[in-house]
């Protein structure tokens, strides 16, 4: 979480995505806050950095130091888990490679309640990117490097012909799809 950036690009007004690596004997000073939060799914780690939520991830377990950004997390969240639209009222952002960055940006703009597939984002990025063929499995790669689960949701990516893959299981990866609807055995 503490990093040094090389630089910053800004995507919109509450999504900030950064490109960046530790930078080893540079010291900076974050406010960071973490908190659990109990979902139907089970655990997930909230962790937001200066105001900026840096990381939703199932399982982990985290020492809390809750904060402004993790509570409006978890009220939204609340919100998701009950099936209901709630607009995002907080900034957010990963920090990854380019590539990593424009996948997950990919992500970002696929609609509550439907999918697309890995393949799609292949394409999609073989045109805004210039890249001749960016093979799905980089993108898959990319997906699964996702640190912002839920609110960038990766579960929306599907392989073309099968639900496709999941880092936390595919049960999760099923329930999050139930939540908003889609129906995942229709996938295969």
């Amino acid at each position: 979480m503490r990093s040094a950036v090389k630089s910053l690009e800004r995507f919109s007004k509450k999504t900030l995505f950064t490109q960046g690596q530790l930078n080893a004997g540079l010291v900076f000073f974050f406010m960071i806050g973490k908190s659990n939060y109990i979902s139907p799914l089970g655990n997930l780690s909230i962790v937001e950095e200066d105001g900026v939520l840096r990381e939703i991830r199932f399982g982990k377990r985290v020492e809390e130091r809750v904060s402004g950004i993790t509570e409006r997390v978890s009220n939204w969240l609340d919100s998701y888990f009950r099936g209901e639209r709630k607009e995002i009222d907080f900034c957010y952002g990963g920090i990854g490679s380019p590539f990593d960055i424009s996948v997950w940006r990919e992500i970002e703009e696929i609609p509550y309640g439907e999918t697309i597939s890995y393949g799609d984002i292949a394409r999609s990025l073989k045109d805004s990117l210039s890249y001749k063929n960016p093979p799905f499995r980089a993108v898959g790669g990319a997906v699964g490097r996702n640190p912002l689960l839920i609110v960038v949701p990766c579960h929306r990516v599907v392989a073309s012909h099968s639900i496709g893959g999941f880092g936390c299981g595919l049960e999760i990866k099923k329930r999050l799809m139930e939540i908003e609807g889609i129906h995942w055995e229709t996938l295969s």
